[in-house]
């Protein structure tokens, strides 16, 4: 699921969906983890050394990947050329599944 990134969920920018709280969306993912479904998010970055965002909490024990999402569009429009990464959270039962499957498909050879 891709949420409304944090900063712009809050503005009078009618692409976003607005009013997006926090620290009710964490909880919202701890039930999902307690009902024990899986899921994928995008939710923070960071471009230009600066994180846009603040990080999911740790309690929710999700696998964070930092995606290289090319150069940034935001800094291009201020005239500047800087690569732009978004965060990826996976949650630890899919992300467990995951490395099983990998390591299944390993040892048999195949290319992963």
């Amino acid at each position: 699921m891709v949420p409304p990134y944090q900063g712009v969920s809050n503005t009078r920018d009618n692409r976003y969906l607005s009013g997006v709280n926090f620290y009710e969306f964490p909880e919202a993912l701890e039930q999902l983890n307690h009902r024990g479904v899986d899921y994928i998010i995008s939710y923070d970055g960071k471009y230009g050394g600066k994180a846009y965002g603040e990080e999911l909490p740790t309690d929710l024990r999700c696998q964070k990947l930092l995606l290289n999402a090319g150069v940034s569009t935001q800094a291009t429009l201020l005239g500047k050329r800087e690569t732009a990464f978004e965060a990826l959270y996976i949650s630890e039962n899919l992300y467990r599944n995951i490395s099983t499957v990998a390591k299944q498909l390993n040892l048999l050879g195949a290319a992963i």
